[in-house]
């Protein structure tokens, strides 16, 4: 077995060429004479107007500015243009410079409107082959004005790859024709993802936002301009309530069936707080969820960003004088939450207690100043910690977390050996980028039995597991059928940026509907290693059964499956460190 650790490096290698020009070389220059009118190549392509003026100038340049000089023009301007423009352009003797100036009547200004005006000096005989004779632009009064700095809280970028929600400042601009509209060109330029982020003008990367109705905020869709993995593609954003007005529904009939796919604003503050109320495309491919977190959040310039903060540790397990079992752990609230609390649940009925302790319908226990908290629990499993923060009486934010409890009184699991057989890592590489396996290569192992759980298994060595840890190794159940299930195994390995990396099977933590499973003497093992943060690659092992186990094996798989899939159905987006992946939606037709 051969470990590869990656380094998620971003390398560019630049090959320049240079063309030497033969001294021999020669170039005949045009000869220029008379005014020499053009215009500058420094000028804009744009001029914003204000109903407090009524014209605005272009300057025309001359070589020659011997003698008074009237140079004819030809404008042409877009259809019903509020723009004068006249048809020539007047020097005065010595003059290099004359202002051509552009009139209108502030009263025909309509915000938001452009009109398009292209310019050509009319005489050749006055121009220079090295300037410039035409010049266009456009010009009209922009709807918008600078509003001030506001905060841009993301659940859309990182929410799609399982990041906790990130803020960062953006500067906010208002309509001057509707109130209540808003507007932030480039929020991904700056803040988390702008190593990422690319402007382009195919894309439209500016967030519109309509909080005209402060309890149904809408905003367009809009690209990100971030590209996570560029075998991915461009991440783009739309509200579910988007979603069903692109289909045919009307901005009421949406308001009426869900009120919750949108925005409110409230106190200078837009949230879009429903997890999965946003959709995203990925290169302009299929949906996913977005704002996993209900995280996406936009504070007004002037309001102020209360923090609502809410986060548990588990610190390990007590056990007193009498044998009794405590789970405990610290809770730790943001800065503005004015009281909380909190529930311990097992997984089972976490979703249920979950919404009881959201609504009020089950109490909950006070959580203590300094958060610590110590929980009675009998049984070993999974439990989760849930908590329901209250200013002012009322319910700001709520959140489960999870976390494995074991009991003292359970006892320590034996495992026997049962079969020895050939572990093949990487068998196939599942990973958009190919990058290869944590592991490759093939090893000799043990298969062994739980005594106390014929469905359990475990096999050593595996990973960064030896044949000095026996009772450690790759565990996973597997049913009549001949279906297994890899859930969370920690692999022995702890990377120094990440933490302690696990293999989860590829159907189990949700990746693709691709299931691990036994078939003629052979464990095929679809996996994904994975850290908190995300995945490192997705892989397919093996483990075949050797001599007689494969006969013996096979009375424990009665029926396994003759079929399976042997690619990923969908995508898996991968990250440079570390690779993250993406959560389809299924949406209804």
């Amino acid at each position: 077995m051969k470990k590869y650790f990656y380094s998620f490096t971003w390398m560019l290698i630049a090959a320049l060429a240079f063309t030497a020009c033969s001294s021999e070389d020669e170039y005949e220059w045009a000869t220029v004479s008379g005014p020499q009118v053009y215009f500058s190549s420094t000028l804009g392509t744009n001029y914003d107007i204000t109903v407090d003026e009524n014209s605005f100038s272009i300057p025309v340049h001359r070589v020659d500015t011997q003698g008074a000089l009237t140079v004819p023009l030809q404008v042409e301007a877009s259809e019903g243009s509020i723009f004068s423009v006249p048809t020539s352009v007047s020097f005065q003797d010595g003059q290099n410079v004359a202002n051509l100036v552009v009139s209108y009547n502030p009263t025909d200004v309509v915000y938001g409107k452009y009109d398009k005006i292209s310019l050509k000096i009319a005489d050749d005989a006055v121009t220079t082959p090295y300037g410039a004779t035409t010049y266009s632009f456009t010009a009209g009064a922009t709807e918008w004005v600078d509003f001030g700095t506001g905060t841009f809280r993301d659940d859309l970028v990182g929410g799609l790859y399982g990041l906790a929600p990130a803020q960062w400042n953006v500067k906010v601009e208002k309509s001057i024709v509707k109130d209540g509209v808003y507007r932030i060109a480039n929020p991904y330029a700056t803040g988390a993802y702008s190593a990422y982020f690319k402007a382009s003008d195919d894309l439209n990367t500016t967030i519109l936002i309509d909080a005209s109705d402060p309890n149904y905020v809408m905003i367009d869709p809009f690209d990100s301009g971030c590209t996570l993995n560029s075998s991915d593609g461009e991440l783009s954003f739309l509200s579910f309530a988007s979603y069903y007005l692109n289909r045919g529904k009307t901005l009421e009939e949406v308001k009426a069936s869900n009120p919750e796919y949108f925005g409110k604003l409230e106190d200078g503050i837009i949230t879009f707080s429903t997890p999965k109320s946003w959709l995203a495309t990925i290169g302009g491919n299929g949906y996913y969820y977005a704002n996993p977190n209900g995280g996406l959040l936009i504070a007004l310039p002037g309001a102020v960003l209360k923090d609502y903060s809410l986060d548990f540790a588990y610190t390990g397990r007590f056990t007193d004088t009498s044998d009794n079992d405590y789970a405990q752990g610290v809770i730790t609230l943001g800065a503005d939450v004015e009281s909380a609390v909190y529930a311990v649940v097992p997984e089972a009925e976490a979703e249920a207690a979950y919404q009881e302790l959201v609504e009020g319908t089950r109490e909950g226990t006070p959580v203590p100043a300094d958060g610590k908290i110590s929980v009675q629990l009998e049984e070993s499993g999974k439990y989760y910690v849930i908590v329901v923060a209250y200013d002012g009486g009322e319910a700001v934010a709520s959140d489960a977390f999870l976390f494995k409890f074991k009991s003292s009184k359970e006892t320590a699991e034996t495992w026997t050996a049962i079969y020895v057989g050939d572990y093949q890592y990487t068998v196939k590489d599942y990973s958009s980028d190919q990058s290869g396996g944590m592991w490759e290569g093939t090893e000799k192992g043990v298969l062994y039995q739980s005594d106390s759980n014929p469905d359990r298994y475990l096999i050593n060595p595996w990973a960064d597991f030896t044949e000095e840890t026996p009772t450690q190794g790759l565990i996973f159940e597997m049913d009549e059928e001949g279906n297994i299930t890899v859930d969370g195994v920690f692999t022995g390995y702890t990377d120094e940026d990440y933490g302690e990396v696990f293999a989860t099977d590829i159907k189990t933590r949700g990746d693709a509907d691709m299931p691990s499973y036994y078939e003629n003497g052979v464990f095929y093992f679809n996996l994904t290693y994975h850290v908190a943060a995300g995945a490192f690659c997705f892989v397919q092992d093996t483990f075949t059964l050797t001599g007689e186990a494969s006969a013996k094996i096979a009375a424990l798989a009665k029926s396994a499956k003759a079929q399976r899939r042997s690619e990923l159905t969908h995508h898996n987006a991968m990250m440079a460190t570390p690779a993250l992946k993406a959560k389809k939606a299924h949406l209804a037709k």
